[in-house]
């Protein structure tokens, strides 16, 4: 499997508030023929997991500024077409912009060989209510302001 896509990876974020955690919900999909068992998943984005972030779904393995390796739990078998989901909360570094989540990951299999993953764009989980409108201002009748014309200032 070296060098082959085995899996890919999805990812979505929901924007904390007083009376909700920030959530970072990361899904790996096995697109290849075999089943895959004792892997971790090693991913690096622009925002770093704190070493005590609440892992759902797995457990936090070796953390190093922007790069992380997440765990499943013990005995884990990933079927062909299965999704391992892991959730994240208390990251320690709320994400504010799609960027800010996984940029590229690999799988670590047994015996040190990795596999590439195909990582997709970051999504947003719920939209915030209220969209803001662009404000439309009025256009004044007319402008006294210089215009350049075929070479030379004039004015209106």
């Amino acid at each position: 499997m070296n060098g082959m896509r085995v899996a890919t990876l999805t990812s979505e974020w929901s924007a904390g508030s007083a009376a909700r955690e920030h959530i970072y919900t990361i899904r790996l999909t096995n697109v290849s023929g075999q089943e895959l068992d004792g892997f971790s998943l090693c991913i690096s984005g622009a925002v770093p997991f704190a070493p005590d972030a609440t892992i759902r779904g797995g457990s936090l393995g070796n953390v190093l500024s922007t790069y992380a390796e997440l765990l499943p739990p013990s005995g884990f078998r990933l079927l062909p077409g299965g999704t391992w989901e892991i959730g994240v909360r208390d990251s320690g570094h709320p994400m504010h912009h799609w960027s800010d989540g996984v940029q590229s990951a690999y799988l670590m299999l047994r015996g040190g060989q990795t596999c590439a993953v195909t990582s997709l764009r970051v999504g947003r989980a719920i939209q915030q209510a209220g969209i803001r409108r662009a404000v439309r201002v009025p256009r004044p009748s007319s402008v006294r302001a210089p215009l350049a014309h075929q070479g030379r200032w004039e004015r209106r």
